[in-house]
Order: C-alpha cells, then structure tokens, then sequence
C-alpha cells in the first residue's frame, strides 16, 4: 500500500502539468479581421479637386426635407454640415450608422447625426473590402465621382448593418447636390 501512494500522487501531477501545458501552449486568441468585425459605418470617399459641403441628415427622419434644405442652402436641425475644402488627394468621411431605439448615432440618444473625414485613409482594405479607423468600421462605400457636378453631397446614416454595398454617386440634370441612398 505504501508504494501505491507515490505512483499515486505523481500520475496525478504529471496529468495536471500537462494539462496546464496543453492550456497555456495555446497562446492568446488571434484578433479578428476587420472584415469579421461588425460594421458601425459607412464610408463617403470624395475626390479634393473641389471645396464639397457635406451634409448628414439626423437619425430617423425623412432625407427629403434635408435635401430640399441643402438645394436651398438651408440649415436643417440636427443635422451635421460641414466643408471639405479642395486639396491634392480623397477625403475619406465615415458616417456612423443610427442606434436602434434611439434615434441618434450614439446609445445615450443625444447625438442625432455625425461624421468623421480620416487623414490619410488608406483604400479599402483589400481582403476583406473595410474600412477602418479608431474602432469605427465602414464596410459599404458611397464614392463621388471626380470630375462630376456634384459640389454638395447628402449622406443619410444608415439605421441597420449593411451587406457591403458599394455605390458611385453623381449629380443629375447639372444639380450641384448628390443624394446617396438609403441603406
């Protein structure tokens, strides 16, 4: 009885090494690929030949008035303008997309509508088809044509996630205004 007892005691050490062995050989878990992540955004890719005035419209709400401000040159509440001013490359403007429930860009439901031009974006990346700055994921694409008539370009934020979908926007009958679809 008494020789059992260490043959005892040291199978079960050997067993319990070589579990921590197998457990911690594993190593850390890989980071998932942009692509594997969810989207949050999407992107608006617009050429620097010219000054454009970007305009998003607020979460929830019909992109018709906002377009019929822009055309007039209006404000419309809640939404974000800004202006991208003419300079030697593409400027990359991710829109983040709506909160369920909320109304806003944002989970507290204050923020009704925002956007974010990336310096030195780099193309979409080519695995995966995303893009992706500080966390914030675009996996579609609304690209302005250079070269078109488009000087003002509204961007409705997306209420959903979207399947990657990419789309070239460009001005109609010599309208200075782009609209970019719904999501």
């Amino acid at each position: 009885m008494k020789n059992k007892i260490p043959w005892i005691v040291g199978g079960v050490l050997v067993v319990a090494l070589a579990i921590g062995a197998i457990t911690l050989g594993q190593g850390p878990e890989k980071p998932k690929s942009v692509g594997e992540l969810p989207e949050s955004a999407r992107a608006l890719v617009v050429p620097a030949n010219e000054k454009h005035t970007v305009v998003i419209p607020p979460c929830n709400t019909p992109v018709e008035q906002t377009t019929a401000d822009a055309e007039q040159g209006k404000p419309t509440p809640g939404a974000t303008t800004f202006e991208l001013n003419a300079g030697e490359d593409v400027r990359t403007v991710m829109v983040p997309h709506c909160q369920p429930g909320t109304g806003a860009v944002n989970t507290a439901g204050n923020i009704p509508s925002s956007a974010f031009v990336v310096d030195n974006a780099p193309a979409a990346n080519e695995t995966d088809g995303a893009f992706e700055s500080d966390g914030v994921i675009a996996k579609s694409q609304l690209v302005l044509q250079q070269g078109g008539d488009g000087t003002t370009v509204v961007v409705p934020p997306c209420g959903k996630v979207t399947k990657g979908e990419d789309a070239v926007l460009q001005a109609e009958g010599g309208s200075k205004l782009v609209v970019g679809a719904r999501c």
